[in-house]
């Protein structure tokens, strides 16, 4: 049996709530000529098999055995377990962070209100792309503070004004590359002055994720879109027709698109971040695990559909957008779902350019817009 599959996929919770539910109950097996060897510990709980008798057991440090039976069998439940919607976080909230580059900093006005409002508590799962993927660890690690001050240091101009030799460069091999830019003058003109390039983003992200609570990395539904390198260019000129035509309907492996942390390491997890929020020219296709991938925001800027695959029916949906793009994409025989849908109100330019306006000025308005128009949409929401 495969059971370092299992292992990549079992926490310590999901391993006690399915110990409530199995049916595999018994005094201890005993082994003949064989011996126990444990497969996967989890806390006080150890997965043990004999190679002999081919028995199962799960023994618990306090309380002995609690469960028992024949390894294929304990083995398969477990695996459809695993594989089954997550009825624990039917209560739970699952918190959906749109992209939209710059207009990020409103989602940080939006924990703010999560935070002081409580609802944060209750926020167990996160799905994220572009820049929702980068804010992402940031909203993970706790309070709201630590993200806005992090955000104002990147919207200092002094870190990008150095960085105008790399951008010019990248554009003009992507100009090779594609015998013409697909973006205009004007837009790549802008983007000297917007971009943050991928190693200041790594040298940023790479602490926060080291600090991460492990437990919530164990426990927490966490997942970001990207897009694969070889479906980009199909994608790509939707994001410049008013009516979102290109929307991939027909690409149809939702695990290439929507990833999960769970098993990844801290570089990994950075690695997956910036691939989510690697939009292009302006930035490189991104490696991950043996895939080039550039931004999920091509794919699926709104990306409900993995923490509903996770069991979530409860969320939050923080958009960047005045008004709803292209549909959502979650299944169409779905079980009946509460959003409570936080969007820029009046007052906030969410236009293209508004992506790339990255001042710190500009930082603090939006995120003061966040927290208002959050405040609104949860007053009296009945969750």
């Amino acid at each position: 049996m495969n059971w370092k599959r299992i292992d990549e996929r079992l926490t310590a919770r999901a391993l006690e709530q399915f110990l409530q539910q199995t049916p595999f109950r018994g005094e201890t097996p005993s082994a003949t000529g064989g011996e126990w060897r444990a497969q996967i510990t989890r806390g006080r709980l150890r997965i043990e098999t004999d190679s002999v008798s081919h028995r199962a057991r799960v023994r618990d440090a306090a309380r002995g055995v609690q469960l028992q039976g024949d390894e294929s069998a304990l083995y398969f439940a477990l695996k459809a377990f695993l594989a089954s919607p997550d009825t624990r976080n039917r209560g739970k909230i699952g918190l959906v962070l749109a992209g939209g580059g710059a207009k990020g900093a409103y989602q940080v006005g939006v924990w703010r209100a999560l935070c002081e409002t409580g609802l944060s508590t209750r926020v167990t799962g996160f799905s994220g792309v572009s820049i929702g993927a980068i804010n992402t660890p940031l909203f993970l690690s706790g309070g709201w503070r630590a993200a806005y001050e992090l955000w104002l240091r990147l919207s200092d101009p002094d870190i990008r004004r150095t960085q105008r030799d790399d951008i010019e460069r990248r554009t003009r091999a992507y100009g090779r590359r594609h015998s013409e830019s697909i973006l205009p003058p004007w837009l790549l003109e802008l983007l000297e002055d917007s971009f943050i390039s991928q190693p200041e983003l790594e040298r940023h992200l790479l602490p926060v994720i080291k600090r991460l609570d492990p437990e919530k990395r164990r426990e927490y539904a966490l997942f970001s879109t990207v897009t694969p390198l070889e479906e980009t260019f199909l994608l790509l000129p939707g994001l410049f027709d008013a009516q979102g035509a290109a929307f991939a309907d027909e690409l149809t492996d939702p695990d290439a698109h929507y990833i999960s942390w769970r098993g990844l390491s801290n570089m990994d997890t950075v690695r997956l971040l910036l691939a989510s929020s690697a939009i292009p020219p302006a930035y490189d296709p991104v490696d991950f695990r043996g895939r080039a991938y550039y931004d999920g925001g091509l794919y699926d800027n709104v990306p409900i559909w993995p923490l509903y695959g996770a069991g979530y029916r409860k969320f939050v949906v923080v958009d960047l957008k005045r008004e709803q793009g292209r549909p959502w994409r979650i299944p169409f025989d779905s079980e009946p779902c509460t959003f409570c849908v936080i969007r820029p109100g009046e007052g906030f330019t969410d236009d293209f350019l508004a992506t790339f306006e990255l001042t710190p000025e500009i930082t603090a308005e939006r995120a003061r817009h966040g927290y208002r128009d959050a405040l609104r949409a949860l007053e009296g929401f009945s969750w």
